[in-house]
């Protein structure tokens, strides 16, 4: 009796886990208050171009759209094996001044950029921005101008 009563009790514990293990909290609907973009340089055809990426499971070469929300914070790092010196500068391409109201912030002790989006930001927005850029094998690269997109509420 003992036994089986032990038993019991394991296989209900088991089962508590596996359901508390499936359910989402509320805190994973919400979104992310980071959003890391990296880069890294390639070459396509003999030409040098930007390969960039984010925490958004987005990628583009020379061209990115980021997805944000108002109150996050971007960062722009540089990728692994990424064939960049640094970023020399982030600054926005337009004076639409709706998502870039300050310009984005060199990090301490870092080689990369970043962004508070604020809070009172216009959703259904994009804003084009500028990278420059310089190598490590000191080719010349243009500036790239990818997006940063506010998407409307739904």
């Amino acid at each position: 009796m003992k036994k089986i009563f032990t038993l019991s009790t394991g296989i209900v514990f088991l089962i508590t886990i596996l359901i508390a293990g499936g359910c989402k909290s509320a805190k994973d609907n919400k979104a992310s208050d980071k959003v890391i973009i990296y880069l890294r340089s390639i070459e396509v055809k003999g030409k040098k171009h930007l390969l960039m990426f984010d925490t958004n499971d987005s990628i583009a070469i020379d061209n990115l759209i980021t997805t944000v929300q108002p109150g996050t914070t971007v960062i722009w790092n540089l990728g692994r094996a990424s064939r960049i010196k640094k970023i020399v500068k982030i600054y926005p391409s337009t004076a639409k001044d709706i998502i870039f109201i300050e310009d984005p912030e060199k990090r301490f002790f870092g080689k990369g950029y970043k962004l508070k989006i604020p809070d009172e930001a216009v959703r259904g927005t994009d804003e084009k921005y500028t990278i420059e850029y310089s190598l490590k094998d000191k080719s010349k690269v243009p500036p790239i101008d990818p997006f940063l997109r506010i998407p409307p509420i739904d």
